[in-house]
Order: C-alpha cells, then sequence, then structure tokens
C-alpha cells in the first residue's frame, strides 16, 4: 500500500471531500483505506489499486467492489488528486480497471455513482460508455460497452504487482464459489447447513480448479461443474463419460457442460455418484 502517498493526499480538500473523509484523522483515514483494500481483496469483495503518472508518481485511487447478493455486479469507483487533475488519470484509470473487472473478475455489469452536477465525471463515465439509468439511481456499464481508448489518453498506470493480481483473483474465486454454496443451502437446507460451508468452499475451490483445467470459463459453466461436484462426487469427472464429455475435441470448451447435462444418461450419473 501507498501510506505515504495516502498522508500527502489527506491534505487535498478535494480527495476529502470525495472521499468523505469527515472528522477522521489523517492516520484513522489511511488505516480506514489500508484495512477495506486489505480484507476486500482476500474476501474477493474489493480491488483496489493505486493510480500513478508515467514517472511512476502516485496520483490517485481506483477501486471495483462487488455485493454478496448480486456477485457478478461491480461498483466502480475512483479519486484523482487536485495537482493530476485535467490529465486524462481518471478515465484511463478507469477503463484499465473496468477491462480487469470483466476479464478477470467475473464482473458482467459495472454502476457508478456520481454527485449531482458532477460535470468532470459525468465526462469521464460517459468516454468509457457508461450510460445513466434514471431507475438505478447509477450510471451503468457492460463489457459489450466499454468503449476502446483514446490514442491520446496518456501514460496512466494501474499499479498491480503479481502478487497482487493473484490475491485479487483468489478472492475472487473464493467469492464466487461462495455464491455457488450460498445458492445451493437456500434450494436444499436439508442438505446444505451453513455450518458446512468453510468445509463446502475448500471442496468449491478444487472443483473450480479441474473446472479450469478442462478450459471452462463462463460463469454458468463453472458453477455448475462446481455444483455438481458438490452434489453428485468430488470425482465425478474421473468417470469415463463425464471426462470424454469434458474434453471432447469436436466441442468447444464453453459448449462442453451443456453438452453434458443435456445427454449423458442417468446410469453414468449414477455411477458417477458412487466415486469416492
Amino acid at each position: 500500500m501507498h501510506r505515504d502517498a495516502l498522508l500527502r493526499s489527506v491534505s487535498d480538500p478535494a480527495v476529502c471531500d470525495a472521499t468523505r473523509r469527515g472528522d477522521r484523522s489523517a492516520a484513522e483515514w489511511v488505516e480506514a483505506i489500508v484495512s477495506a483494500a486489505s480484507s476486500g481483496r482476500r474476501t474477493g469483495h474489493r480491488c483496489d489499486l493505486a493510480v500513478l503518472d508515467a514517472d511512476a508518481s502516485f496520483v490517485g485511487f481506483a477501486s471495483v467492489r462487488f455485493d454478496d447478493a448480486r456477485a457478478d455486479l461491480g461498483e466502480l469507483a475512483y479519486w484523482i488528486e487536485s495537482r493530476a487533475r485535467r490529465q486524462g488519470h481518471a478515465t484511463a484509470a478507469s477503463r484499465r480497471l473496468a477491462h480487469f473487472a470483466f476479464e478477470r473478475l467475473g464482473a458482467r455489469s459495472l454502476r457508478a455513482r456520481i454527485r449531482p452536477g458532477n460535470a468532470a465525471s459525468h465526462r469521464v463515465l460517459t468516454k468509457l460508455g457508461f450510460r445513466h439509468d434514471e431507475g438505478a439511481g447509477a450510471y451503468v456499464l457492460g463489457p459489450e460497452d466499454l468503449a476502446a481508448p483514446a490514442l491520446s489518453e496518456g501514460d496512466t498506470v494501474l499499479a498491480l504487482r503479481p502478487t497482487q493480481r493473484a490475491a485479487i483473483e483468489a478472492g475472487f474465486e473464493r467469492r464466487f464459489v461462495r455464491g455457488v454454496i450460498t445458492r445451493l443451502a437456500d434450494a436444499l437446507p436439508a442438505r446444505f447447513s451453513s455450518d458446512a460451508e468453510e468445509t463446502l468452499a475448500g471442496d468449491a475451490l478444487a472443483a473450480m480448479t479441474r473446472a479450469r483445467a478442462y478450459g471452462l470459463r463462463q460463469d454458468r459453466d463453472l458453477a455448475a461443474f462446481v455444483e455438481i461436484a458438490l452434489l453428485v462426487s468430488a470425482r465425478f469427472d474421473e468417470h469415463p463419460a463425464f471426462a470424454t464429455a469434458l474434453r471432447d475435441p469436436r466441442a468447444a470448451p464453453d459448449d462442453r457442460m451443456a453438452a453434458l447435462l443435456a445427454t449423458l444418461p442417468e446410469e453414468a450419473w449414477d455411477e458417477a455418484s458412487q466415486l469416492q
């Protein structure tokens, strides 16, 4: 974390206003940002990144935050120090973070909220492809709407170390399997107790690793694989019929789970359930 740079930012009235610092001391404000970023990364609920200029100097902060109720819906937020505004940093950083959220964090939609009359942020969001949704009271963006960068967008950098990327992606995996387990527990409360969530999470994460090894990428396919592992057998994919369907070279990876679910006979499912 860029603690020293954050301490400098706390003296910027525009940053304090944007982040609603209130009456917290500088140290409390910085600690709140660092703590939220660290815990959010572990649980997969937040991705917080420093924004740097071409000289690798800290100029701001950008984040995507996810809700348990809608694991595929992220909220984009950012702030840029006063001295670095009107240089394209907000647009460039938000575009790169939105792309990362869509490509690596499972986001299917992003939203952003700005204060009424904030013309600068309105321009930023419009450049990115966001549209204002009156019903949601927010600006919304889908992956297909994310605009390509302008040639003049500049040399803004998002600070994302390999270890940080790995931690963020691992957090997303944990958040994803928690969503699968929650849905199963709601549908089958007699079978899936909330007390067993930690054990189930370990099994579900192992299933996610196997699913990705088969080339599965779509959320629906990953969720279906995990559900079968928890409902039928953790080793279901070792059954010859399942293994053949999951490795079928005639089918694209994105089509294999649908084919498996539609074509495998009942006896194959019965036999797979015996694999322990």
